[in-house]
């Protein structure tokens, strides 16, 4: 987030001494990073879950008492 937060920063920075079509186009080049950074993030998160699904499912394996505890934790982050 800080790499973002950084470019975010030159491109207003950018916006100083340039008519109004330059801040327009610059601020569509905001915004397109701002969806490929988003988009990037969510596949990140995508791969996490994944990878948390593929952990509980060896848990269960190892230990089938643990289901309970599983449930519980699964239905508190899908709360967040």
């Amino acid at each position: 987030m800080d790499s973002y937060k950084d470019t975010i920063e030159i491109f207003l920075k950018c916006f100083t001494n340039t008519n109004s079509m330059n801040k327009m186009k610059k601020t569509k080049l905001i915004c397109e990073l701002h969806f490929q950074i988003l988009e990037s993030q969510l596949k990140i998160k995508q791969q996490q879950v994944s990878e948390l699904e593929s952990q509980a499912d060896k848990i269960r394996e190892i230990d089938p008492d643990k289901e309970p505890m599983l449930q519980s934790k699964k239905a508190f982050v899908e709360e967040r």
